[in-house]
């Protein structure tokens, strides 16, 4: 699963460099730059200038939008393409409104940053937005997933007779060693090797949902 998600972030990755002759190259900049400091220069023109670089780079933004879906599959399952990519537009109209002419770092970098913000905050909102039973994608599924493809069975029986299905505790380390036949101690050291593994697993999961997990599981 991680190699595939890198080699489609690679053919993105491609599809950007290849598309690059489309952007603005750099001597170009040097005048726009010029241009949007020049205060004899009309706010009229200016905003022709913005409306321009928008075009240039709205394919670009667009592709970041699908790249993130993919890189973040486990939390943007249900959040649609298109509505990640208006995200991430508005996020380039943002940071093209903000940019300052006279500032060193290039308008990719500094466009990349508004874009990424904007794209979490998408996800974030999401999340928020969701309530009770009619919540398809919660924060804590993929962690779920992993417990029960990828740990023992002792592993998945303890975790889930620890927490709930959002990981708040429910039951104490004596409770369980009395279900189990297991003693305190080795409850203890399962569920501690087991939280660790999946926060490694799941390391490259959206931070809301690796902060929540790794907080409510912490010992």
């Amino acid at each position: 699963m991680n190699q595939n998600i890198f080699i489609l972030g690679l053919l993105f990755t491609m599809i950007i460099i290849t598309t690059g002759y489309k952007y603005i190259p750099p001597a170009q900049w040097i005048g726009i730059r010029k241009s949007l400091s020049d205060k004899q220069i009309s706010p009229e023109k200016k905003v022709e200038i913005k409306k321009e670089i928008f075009h240039k780079y709205k394919y670009r933004t667009y592709l970041k939008a699908k790249e993130f879906k993919v890189l973040n599959l486990h939390t943007t399952k249900y959040i649609p393409t298109k509505k990640l990519g208006l995200a991430a537009l508005v996020g380039l109209a943002n940071a093209i409104d903000q940019f300052d002419p006279a500032c060193p770092v290039g308008f990719v970098r500094y466009s990349d940053a508004h874009i990424d913000k904007y794209l979490l905050a998408c996800v974030q909102l999401h999340f928020a937005n969701q309530t009770g039973n009619l919540i398809k994608n919660k924060w804590y599924d993929s962690y779920w997933d992993c417990i029960d493809n990828q740990l023992g069975p002792t592993a998945q029986m303890i975790l889930r007779l620890k927490f709930s299905p959002d990981f708040k505790p429910i039951k104490t380390n004596y409770q369980i060693a009395k279900i189990t036949k297991l003693s305190e101690s080795e409850i203890n050291n399962i569920i501690i090797e087991s939280t660790r593994f999946v926060s490694r697993k799941i390391s490259n999961n959206f931070n809301l949902g690796l902060n929540l997990f790794s907080c409510r599981t912490q010992l």
